[in-house]
């Protein structure tokens, strides 16, 4: 038999931009037709791992043809016969907004102590939560906070506003490349947001579905996160939509996985087979009633009356009058012009107050050189706005961007930029350098410097590479540094050796007959990878082997082979002697164990036979 796995390549045509406009309802009601057609020269069974089950944002109801069996995660169809195949499930789907309402402040020791779903903890191929530059970046937002949903808002937040949506970059990649190259799809966001959470020990799962595009009113597939918190259960973050917290009702699960690419579909067959793309048919039946959650919105235009051509900041006032803690997306809909970002996603506590901030970019149209109006609407995503206006000519004041930036940058400024360092090496001798690569990109009109002992500047929009050569220390933290105030760290941990060290655990040696080979097993540790040499001596000091080694951190096992003909009858007192350093000779250090090796008389005629032949060699 053998088994075939094809897997859904989620293109994700669905990104924050889509969702600007959508309005919100309480439930969504869907019919889902799901279909594969097979060519099989033999029987197959097939695992259907991807069709809408109940939980706890869906209701589902659905039937198969032909009939299957509903396994754990998976149908299962037979198909008996050979030739042209298909099946359908067939699914009414009601999903509803999908909200938990969290009052309480749930630290994040309690959040990653909880072990719930360790499995869903651990470091994969693609979600490598495991990464350095993972790691270091997550401990940046980590120190900033210990509330678990104001830490995972910022991650998430970190992703969206730094991602490039692109659907030529559609396959998988591992989170430790999208986080160097910040482009790709929802599966990307999807994946790069679980490893940053991952690696701070949270449990978050890959969820597949399908979610609705309010462009071309049609439901396409999609990829986000849920993420455990303890005493409340899943808790649903799309990156892409900038729902974090929450997703709304056109939201449907076809499955959770562990890791980013795992299958959709398994076939198991003999002979040829040619399975047919997955298709996936949805339709919106029935929406419910609007979802409404209060919130007040407040806008400031930082200046009334500007010159054409002017960049001035917006400052948005969120007021949350509930008591649950809420990440509010929030939009620039109308304006004269703007520059960047035109969303924001805005955290907020229960009962307090928050901001968010834009840029305006005033044309320079020849019609309002003596004065027009532009107006200016926000809103976020339950119906609630605020309007305003600006005036703007040819003799008001002007505000470069620079001047606009400065304004804002103090309250917006934590995710406009990278820092990551890392050592050449995971351990160092006490005695050797240590070599430090920080990397820094900035793209906020800022100027940083990057510090350890010394200092070095670097500019808006540059990026900076900074290495430092310094005595070995197992945690070294340099810094980002502006106006003299530590915006972040980014820590080296290393393992720092006093001095190599081989310890001999065991030997042992096969007894042999005189002209037949020795074989000698050799049980070592070390505290380093090390170039070294292995000698063997008899009780007389003289060498009767003699081999270099290769030795590797942590446990070893080196087999060596020696030459009877050497040794005489009986009993051979050995001693085995390894000189070892970071480079050949002169070696670092040296250690020794004696053995024995027994070997077997043969008749007199032979042995002299033995000796001679040794000495000729």
């Amino acid at each position: 038999m053998v088994v075939v796995t094809t897997l859904i390549i989620l293109c994700c045509i669905l990104n924050s931009s889509h969702i600007a406009g959508q309005e919100m309802f309480v439930s969504s009601k869907l019919k889902i037709d799901i279909s594969n057609t097979i060519q099989a020269e033999s029987p197959v069974d097939v695992q259907l791992y991807y069709f809408p089950f109940n939980t706890t944002s869906q209701q589902v109801d659905f039937v198969t043809e032909p009939s299957s069996e509903l396994k754990s995660n998976y149908l299962l169809f037979n198909f008996n016969e050979p030739g042209n195949l298909n099946f359908n499930v067939y699914a009414n789907v009601q999903s509803w907004f999908n909200f938990i309402d969290i009052k309480d402040n749930v630290s994040v020791q309690q959040a990653i102590q909880d072990e719930s779903f360790p499995e869903y903890r651990e470091s994969t191929e693609y979600i490598d939560s495991d990464n350095l530059f993972i790691l270091n970046k997550a401990e940046q937002f980590k120190e900033k906070t210990n509330n678990s949903l104001e830490l995972l808002h910022m991650m998430a937040e970190y992703v969206r506003e730094n991602m490039h949506y692109s659907l030529s970059y559609s396959q998988p990649q591992k989170a430790s490349w999208i986080l160097e190259n910040k482009v790709g799809v929802c599966s990307h966001y999807t994946t790069l947001f679980l490893a940053l959470a991952r690696s701070l020990g949270f449990q978050g799962r890959y969820v597949s579905g399908i979610a609705y595009s309010e462009d071309d009113k049609t439901f396409q597939e999609h990829a986000w996160a849920e993420i455990y918190i303890p005493n409340y259960g899943w808790i649903s973050y799309d990156v892409t939509f900038g729902q974090y917290g929450w997703v709304d009702s056109n939201h449907v699960i076809l499955k959770y996985s562990k890791d980013t690419a795992e299958a959709s579909v398994e076939y198991e067959y003999s002979g040829n087979l040619e399975p047919g793309d997955l298709q996936i048919n949805s339709n919106l039946e029935e929406k419910g009633n609007p979802y409404y959650l209060p919130f007040k919105i407040n806008i400031k235009v930082y200046k009334d009356n500007v010159k054409l051509g002017s960049y001035v900041p917006l400052i948005v006032e969120i007021e949350n009058n509930n008591d649950f803690y809420f990440s509010l997306p929030i939009y620039l809909t109308t304006a004269p012009g703007v520059y960047g970002k035109t969303i924001q996603v805005v955290f907020l506590k229960p009962n307090e107050k928050s901001s968010a901030f834009f840029v305006l970019q005033i044309p320079k149209m020849e019609k309002c050189r003596d004065g027009c109006i532009g107006n200016i609407t926000v809103k976020d995503a339950f119906g609630n706005s605020d309007s305003s206006s600006i005036k703007f000519s040819n003799t008001d004041p002007e505000m470069s961007l620079k001047e606009a930036q400065t304004v804002i940058e103090n309250g917006n400024a934590d995710g406009n930029f990278d820092f990551f360092c890392s050592s050449d090496k995971n351990f160092y001798y006490e005695n050797e350098v240590e070599h430090i690569t920080c990397m820094a990109y900035a793209t906020v009109a800022n100027d940083f410097e990057i510090c350890l002992n010394n200092c070095t500047e670097f500019n808006q929009e540059t990026n900076a590479t900074i290495s430092f050569q310094l005595k070995p220390n197992s945690l070294i933290c340099p810094r980002l540094v502006k106006e003299n105030k530590t915006v972040v760290s980014a820590c080296v941990n290393v393992e720092v050796i006093k001095k190599p060290i081989v310890e001999i655990a065991k030997i042992i040696a096969k007894d042999t007959t005189h002209g037949d080979l020795v074989n000698v097993s050799i049980n070592f540790s070390s505290n380093a990878n090390l170039d070294g040499l292995a000698i063997v001596r008899d009780s007389k000091n003289r060498i009767v082997g003699e081999f270099r080694i290769n030795i590797k951190r942590g446990k070893n096992v080196l087999i060596v082979i020696l030459d009877s003909a050497k040794l005489h009858s009986g009993i051979n007192h050995l001693k085995l002697y390894i000189a070892y350093g970071l480079d050949n000779p002169p070696w670092d250090g040296s250690t020794e164990k004696n053995f024995d090796v027994y070997v077997k008389r043969v008749n007199f005629f032979k042995e002299i036979y033995l000796k001679l032949k040794s000495l000729i060699i």
